[in-house]
């Protein structure tokens, strides 16, 4: 990095961290291509949260943080240059990631994130996140436009209650009734713009009552699903039973 863009860069950083109340940093959009640890020394221990959104961080050091990171909770990049996730050390409170809209094709540097409970990777190209396994406590997980084509790589979870996997190339309705099995205490899915949840269907016919019957196989495995592709679960039940019964009468009278 050029001198200039350098002291640039240390001042929008400094300027964030002079006043000592602050519990946040605001760096989103910032037009920041790399970044110095030694940027925050002068900040203290309350900051809470990073934000640097909107910038062009094609990679971040191991330590870069640690300098704040005693109660540092959410780190926000979306919409940078990743192609991995980062691997910082020593964030034991970290709690909220937002890597969405990045150039991340593997899920590697996991290891320290096993305290994650919100993590966002839409709009990357994932293809398997089997590595997921090492964040146990997620309860929020966004994986919507990414490049899936199986869930068989999704891990059986235990504190998940909200996935997203809109648009992605999933295209098997048994891989993802097993998948999303693996995550009994699942209250809110989003499933739809993939070939095996088309967000478009016909109001009847064929394609219409395959879809649905596949929406009723996957509340069936949930106990707990409460919002399915943006649908309270009561409203869908309600809507396929009525569908049944409408196919059993058509079948009488055709009979």
């Amino acid at each position: 990095m050029e001198a200039a863009e350098e002291q640039r860069v240390q001042e929008l950083v400094q300027k964030q961290i002079t006043d000592k109340s602050k519990r946040s940093i605001d760096l989103k959009s910032k037009r920041i291509h790399s970044l110095n640890k030694e940027y925050f020394s002068g900040a203290t221990g309350n900051i809470e949260s990073v934000d640097l959104c909107g910038n062009f961080l094609a990679a971040l050091d191991n330590d870069l943080f640690q300098h704040i990171f005693q109660h540092l909770t959410i780190i926000n990049l979306l919409s940078n240059e990743l192609t991995t996730v980062p691997k910082f050390d020593n964030l034991p409170n970290l709690r909220e990631l937002y890597l969405g809209k990045n150039k991340i094709s593997s899920l590697s540097n996991l290891e320290g994130f096993s305290q994650l409970e919100v993590l966002d990777l839409r709009a990357n190209k994932l293809e398997s996140v089997s590595e997921l396994t090492l964040c146990p406590n997620l309860t929020k997980l966004s994986l919507s436009s990414n490049k899936l084509k199986k869930l068989v790589s999704l891990p059986p979870l235990p504190k998940l209650t909200s996935l997203f996997l809109f648009g992605n190339y999933l295209d098997d309705e048994e891989d993802c009734i097993n998948a999303l099995a693996r995550v009994p205490f699942l209250e809110t899915v989003i499933l739809s713009a993939n070939p095996v949840y088309p967000l478009i269907t016909p109001k009847e016919g064929p394609i219409f009552m395959k879809r649905e019957e596949f929406r009723r196989r996957i509340i069936g495995g949930l106990s707990r699903l409460k919002n399915l592709d943006w649908q309270p679960v009561n409203t869908i039940r309600a809507s396929t039973t009525t569908t049944t019964q409408h196919s059993k009468h058509d079948a009488m009278d055709v009979s």
